[in-house]
């Protein structure tokens, strides 16, 4: 999900007092903060490009939503079978 959500960086911070102002970059993803890098070989952003053009970020979130559905369907059949074992409590080391 880092390719595709940007957030802003703090940058700057000022007080005033007991106020505290914040300066803030503009939003950008890890991965332009990464090719805006100068520490990046030329190699490895031809990587990222490659990876960034294969992803589909509608087919990421479907297949998200598809195993946080089967984890918490795992964990209601545990927690399930634990109370129906007489235990009380899902978390049972």
């Amino acid at each position: 999900m880092n390719f595709f959500l940007p957030s802003a960086k703090l940058i700057a911070k000022t007080r005033t007092g007991a106020k505290v102002g914040k300066g803030y970059d503009t939003p950008r993803t890890p991965y332009q903060r990464l090719l805006d890098s100068e520490h990046v070989a030329e190699e490895v952003e031809s990587t990222l490009r490659g990876q960034l053009d294969s992803l589909n970020p509608a087919d990421l979130k479907k297949e998200i939503d598809r195993l946080k559905s089967r984890l918490n369907r795992a964990f209601r059949k545990k927690s399930r079978d634990l109370r129906d074992n007489g235990t009380d409590s899902a978390y049972v080391a």
